[in-house]
């Protein structure tokens, strides 16, 4: 029973790079491994290199504020490119925020045609990303005011610069900052 105990053991050991062969070779792999030096992470996207994406948001955004739809599915397929775009350098964080954001800007312009109630719907999932990127990309929020709709269906908060408030959920002025 010892013995079998010892060479199960030693097969053990062996397939993790330990005792009974492979473990000095394991060993120093892995020293050399631990001294590698780490990778340098991305540097955060910069608000120039994140401008399309919030140029292209915000004519979204206007567009809904009037009611108009028509360009819908342009206008989304333009921000679904500049956010897979910036995603592709960006950190891991923004990355997932970006890439998220693309995707809902995709399933925006699959709204039915003059669906202005399910568009505004599906807006707040795209805004939903931006102002979740706002919040790992500090500098992007620079200039920009969250704002939010009570009356809104789905997710009711929404980006853009300061300035005059448009909800892009209703068409008449419902909104307020949103407090952090």
């Amino acid at each position: 029973m010892v013995r079998s105990n010892a060479v199960l053991l030693c097969f053990v050991l062996a397939g993790c790079g330990g005792a009974c062969g492979g473990g000095e070779e394991a060993a120093r792999t892995s020293a050399e491994q631990s001294s590698s030096p780490a990778a340098e992470p991305p540097a955060p996207a910069s608000p120039a290199e994140l401008a399309p994406v919030l140029d292209a948001y915000e004519t979204l955004c206007a567009s809904l504020a009037e009611g108009n739809v028509e360009r819908l599915f342009e206008q989304s397929a333009t921000l679904e490119a500049a956010a897979s775009q910036a995603a592709a350098g960006a950190p891991e964080a923004q990355k997932r925020h970006l890439e998220e954001l693309a995707t809902a800007a995709a399933r925006l312009a699959e709204t039915p045609r003059g669906d202005v109630t399910e568009a505004r719907r599906s807006f707040g999932e795209v805004s939903r990303h931006l102002v979740a990127l706002t919040g790992v990309a500090p500098t992007l929020g620079e200039g920009l005011q969250v704002y939010t709709c009570e009356r809104a269906l789905g997710f009711q908060s929404w980006v853009q610069r300061r300035g005059d408030m448009r909800s892009p959920y209703t068409d008449d002025s419902c909104g307020s900052p949103a407090t952090p």
